[in-house]
């Protein structure tokens, strides 16, 4: 299915000339100024940098506030209690999407929100200096939210926090200075359509690369368990629910056991909100695979299936 839906891009990048028709550029342009909700003195910015959307297919259609409002309303409040600065923050946006998802690669976008963050400072100085820092990131936005990152940090400035959420294209750009970042994405479980074994299903729009473990130099990568859909699996991070599971993923333990067998396998502790994780770090949880025995200590395929 996925390749289709490449093949249909790859399509569309060639035949499209009026990117109008995918999504609007005006508002692109306007928006790149970064929205506030609020502008009265806090101690805290919280920047929410979306990802890619458009009128063509399903999911937001504008960028900045618009784009996080369609998943969730309540996503600032929720991630300012996160970050523990409740009423003492306030919200900015960058739009960031592309034309048509395939055309810059994850170190394009870094660059660009470096240069973004650069040619916006003298603006926005006046609100960061001396404030905390956060930014919650989405898809195609994490590239971006990483690249703002790095110009604040070099100018001295509060880097608190980065949440990366669905990151796309994770391999083509690493976090190459100090600052406390997190990132997580979505799977559930599914019969093969070939052979109906059960098997793992993966965000197929951003098609991680799990072998690496997350962006380079993240402080902690995981993928949660879930009982989503393909199509809905990349858009349900940008909620309110995943700063649990961001807690969840920071306080993680995974711990190496073996069964009567002398065969290793890996499960999972000090998860508070009970978030089930496929993956933490590069080590896959063998006690999260539905067909898990709890008694045998092994995967037994004569379980049911039940992602």
């Amino acid at each position: 299915m996925s390749k289709s839906i490449l093949d249909f891009w790859k399509q569309a990048a060639a035949e499209i000339t009026d990117t109008s028709a995918i999504l609007d550029t005006k508002e692109i342009l306007e928006t790149k100024k970064i929205l506030s909700i609020d502008d009265n003195e806090k101690n805290a910015v919280i920047f929410f940098v979306n990802g890619h959307y458009s009128k063509l297919i399903p999911g937001p259609s504008s960028g900045g506030k618009k784009y996080w409002d369609y998943f969730d309303t309540y996503i600032y409040n929720t991630a300012a209690n996160y970050f523990e600065v409740q009423d003492n923050y306030i919200v900015e946006f960058a739009n960031v999407s592309s034309s048509i998802v395939i055309d810059s690669s994850g170190g394009q976008r870094k660059n660009e929100g470096y240069n973004y963050a650069k040619n916006s400072f003298n603006t926005l100085q006046s609100k960061l200096n001396g404030n905390k820092i956060f930014f919650v990131a989405h898809s195609e936005g994490c590239a971006f939210a990483v690249g703002m990152a790095k110009f604040y940090f070099e100018n001295n400035l509060k880097i608190e926090q980065v949440i990366l959420l669905s990151c796309d294209e994770g391999d083509e750009f690493e976090i190459d200075f100090n600052v406390d970042a997190y990132q997580i994405e979505y799977m559930y479980w599914g019969r093969s359509l070939s052979d109906e074994n059960c098997e793992p299903q993966f965000d197929w729009i951003i098609n991680t690369d799990r072998t690496v473990g997350g962006v380079f130099g993240i402080n902690k990568f995981g993928i949660v368990k879930t009982n989503l859909e393909f199509n809905t699996m990349h858009g349900s991070t940008a909620n309110s629910e995943v700063f649990k599971e961001i807690e969840d993923l920071k306080a993680v333990i995974v711990l190496d056991n073996l069964n009567k067998n002398g065969k290793s396998f890996l499960s999972q502790i000090n998860a508070k909100n009970n978030t089930k994780f496929y993956q933490v770090g590069k080590k896959v949880l063998d006690t999260n695979h539905p067909q898990w025995n709890s008694k045998t200590f092994e995967i037994d395929l004569n379980i049911s299936c039940n992602p």
